[in-house]
């Protein structure tokens, strides 16, 4: 499953970093598996910290506050590692 993992993230990345619940038929045909064996790629990414779920506006594929969630769709974003700018100076 690593392999679909990987696969998964490369996905992810071509698609401007994000993904929603309108992708997940493309990305169910792209890797060749069904809506549990995507479910369970997104999961194992999500405890690696690789991805983490975010709401999603399907029209401009651009995050959104959780308050807005009636309008807009489940999504996955890339988890980029967080720095504290002072640290690295040192």
């Amino acid at each position: 499953m690593k392999l679909v993992e990987n696969k998964l993230l490369d996905l992810i990345k071509q698609n401007g970093n994000i993904v929603s619940e309108s992708d997940f038929i493309m990305l169910e045909q792209r890797l060749h598996i069904d809506d549990k064996g995507l479910k369970f790629a997104f999961e194992e990414l999500i405890k690696k910290n690789k991805i983490m779920s975010v709401w999603v506006n399907p029209n401009t594929h651009l995050c959104v506050n959780k308050k807005d969630f009636e309008h807009y769709e489940i999504g996955y974003s890339i988890t980029y590692p967080k720095y504290d700018l002072d640290e690295l100076w040192l």
